[in-house]
């Protein structure tokens, strides 16, 4: 059992790797580039979330900008809209791909959309028992 959990995680994570360079070469972009787009709509992501909480202080922000718990999701969920995104982008031009990319990737778009799993929230102390 401990061999599949471990296989499956490389798994993702080729994946993950695979995916990454598929769009950097289709939108002629960086590692750097793609890294910074990656955090900066994780981070736009997390605003939007908080913006929704009532007499939110910046714990939430806090707590879910530092978790890695969160990030290593946010990985995953960026992933997957990769995967979105690679077939369609064969029959774009480098404007309409890059338009394209922005919106499936947008946080605060995203915010709407996806949500942490329990198991991130707790992570993050957020979660009361």
């Amino acid at each position: 059992m401990k061999r599949t959990l471990q296989e499956n995680k490389n798994g993702r994570k080729e994946r993950a790797v695979r995916l990454k360079f598929a769009v950097m070469a289709l939108l002629k972009c960086n590692e750097e580039q793609f890294a910074t787009f990656q955090y900066e709509q994780g981070i736009a992501y997390l605003k939007s979330l908080a913006s929704g909480l009532p007499a939110d202080d910046g714990q939430f922000m806090n707590a879910m900008e530092r978790s890695r718990t969160f990030w290593s999701w946010w990985r995953n969920q960026w992933t997957n809209a990769d995967e979105c995104f690679i077939p369609c982008a064969y029959d774009l031009d480098r404007m309409q791909r890059a338009q394209v990319y922005y919106e499936l990737h947008d946080g605060r778009i995203l915010s709407g959309k996806i949500f942490p799993n329990r198991i991130v929230m707790k992570d993050a102390e957020l979660i009361t028992q």
